[in-house]
C-alpha cells in the first residue's frame, strides 16, 4: 500500500473516529503498549468501507485529532480548531478513558510522599 500522506475527508474521519471510539477497540488500546496490530485492524475496518488507508495513517490521524482536542480543552476555543464536527464524539471517548484511567490507578500509599502541590 502507498505510504504517502492520506488526505482525510469528513466522512473518512467520522468513520475512523467511530471505529476508534468502539469499546472493544478502546479496551485493546488500553491493554497494550505495542498497539500497531490494533491500528492495522482499524485500517481493515476502514478498507471494508472503501477507504484505502493503513494502520499507521489511522493512528496518525487520531493522534492529530487528539492534539487539537487537547488544545481546545486547554484554550476553550473550539471555532477554527478543525475538529468542530468531531469534538463531541472525541470528548465522550476521552471522558470515559480518563474516568477509567483514574479508577485503574492504585490509591496513594501512606509511605509515599505526595507530589501534588
Amino acid at each position: 500500500m502507498n505510504e504517502h500522506k492520506c488526505m482525510w475527508n469528513h466522512a473518512g474521519t467520522a468513520l475512523l473516529i467511530s471505529i476508534w471510539a468502539d469499546n472493544s477497540v478502546q479496551k485493546q488500546l488500553r491493554s497494550t503498549l505495542r498497539n500497531q496490530p490494533i491500528w492495522d485492524g482499524v485500517a481493515r475496518c476502514m478498507m471494508k468501507k472503501g477507504y484505502r488507508v493503513n494502520g499507521k495513517q489511522c493512528r496518525t490521524r487520531i493522534k492529530n485529532i487528539l492534539v487539537r482536542y487537547r488544545e481546545v480543552k486547554k484554550t476553550g476555543i473550539l471555532d477554527g480548531s478543525g475538529i468542530e464536527p468531531f469534538y463531541t464524539d472525541v470528548d465522550r471517548v476521552m471522558t470515559i478513558r480518563n474516568k477509567q484511567a483514574s479508577a485503574e490507578r492504585p490509591a496513594s500509599s501512606p509511605d509515599v510522599p505526595s507530589t501534588g502541590n
